[in-house]
């Protein structure tokens, strides 16, 4: 029974120095002048589905170096970093 109390005790000492921790990083951010709550937005020209499918629709036809300029939002689920380059898996609708 005193091991689990001990247990539980030491499960609140961390989740206190947790929130401590996200408390300060908090303050920290409004000290600086950013709102940590505020809403970000952005235009969303299209989902990553599409831009593959136009890249790959017009790879043969843009000119070396031309850029096709999109816009797409999602969460990351992945992340790999090889040198210089680097690459993520995109989740979107």
């Amino acid at each position: 029974m005193q091991e689990n109390n001990n247990q539980n005790v030491a499960e609140e000492l961390e989740l206190s120095e947790l929130l401590q921790i996200r408390r300060d990083k908090l303050s920290a951010l409004c000290e600086a002048g950013a709102n940590p709550f505020e809403i970000t937005k952005f235009d969303v020209t299209m989902l990553s589905a599409d831009a593959i499918k136009e890249f790959e629709s017009r790879e043969a036809s843009l000119a070396e170096g031309e850029e096709i300029p999109v816009s797409v939002a999602g969460r990351m689920m992945s992340r790999r970093i090889m040198g210089k380059a680097s690459f993520a898996h995109l989740m979107d609708e």
